[in-house]
């Protein structure tokens, strides 16, 4: 069984571990510093997603979502997450900003972050949170 290591991450067709190429990154989370994800509703439907693997070590805002705006993300569980960022690092979300809500949502793994907002679901947090969790290792 392949692990997230073995996955080809940017789609060419190839993967380039340890030669630099994109794959040794992973994930590129949907939103980031300059471009925020925001939208009316992201409704997970109680699905999974296993073995997320982002390794943007010098970059902030990292997480399946890097960074949102007004949104609401609802439903969605983070399983066996492997996350390193910079500031503001989450399984779920790097920077929720204000008007945004997340409801029923979870996160397992490991969360890193090598200065400040990491959390285990959420870094940098100014949304609503309601009837969620993370059990993720930081």
């Amino acid at each position: 069984m392949p692990t997230e290591t073995q996955v080809d991450w940017d789609g060419d067709g190839t993967l380039q571990h340890g030669t630099g190429g994109d794959d040794t990154y992973g994930f590129s989370p949907i939103g980031n510093s300059s471009t925020k994800f925001n939208s009316n509703g992201y409704d997970g439907n109680e699905k999974t997603i296993s073995n997320l693997f982002i390794n943007r070590p010098t970059t902030d805002y990292i997480g399946l979502f890097g960074r949102t705006s007004s949104c609401i993300i609802d439903n969605l569980g983070l399983i066996d997450v492997n996350i390193t960022g910079n500031n503001g690092v989450g399984a779920l979300s790097g920077y929720d900003y204000v008007s945004s809500n997340v409801t029923n949502c979870y996160s397992t793994g490991n969360v890193d972050g090598y200065n400040n907002e990491v959390g285990g679901l959420i870094g940098e947090n100014w949304a609503e949170i309601d009837n969620c969790y993370s059990s993720s290792k930081m």
